[in-house]
């Protein structure tokens, strides 16, 4: 439950928020998405996942630049990032 992990999450764990967000763009909810991956982000700037995360939710408001730089920075971290998040949520979260 994402709800109970964000709740009882540790101050710099962030993958709750990032679960959540992950979930959030599944239902195309790009407010709460975004608010998840700021806050995943503030907790852990350098998860490739959580930039990953946030590339996408950048793509789908219009900031190609943004999906890019963070899509770069996260392989950078991790060359296999999009492979990794699509077995996490499935490979149409990228749409």
């Amino acid at each position: 439950d994402c709800e109970a992990g964000v709740a009882t999450a540790l101050a710099q764990t962030a993958w709750p928020h990032a679960a959540r967000a992950g979930l959030r763009l599944m239902t195309h909810d790009l407010p709460g998405a975004r608010a998840d991956i700021v806050e995943a982000m503030r907790r852990d700037p350098n998860n490739p996942s959580t930039m990953r995360l946030r590339a996408l939710i950048r793509a789908r408001l219009g900031d190609t630049a943004g999906a890019v730089a963070d899509t770069q920075a996260a392989r950078a971290l991790q060359p296999q990032v999009e492979t990794r998040v699509a077995e996490m949520f499935g490979a149409g979260l990228a749409r």
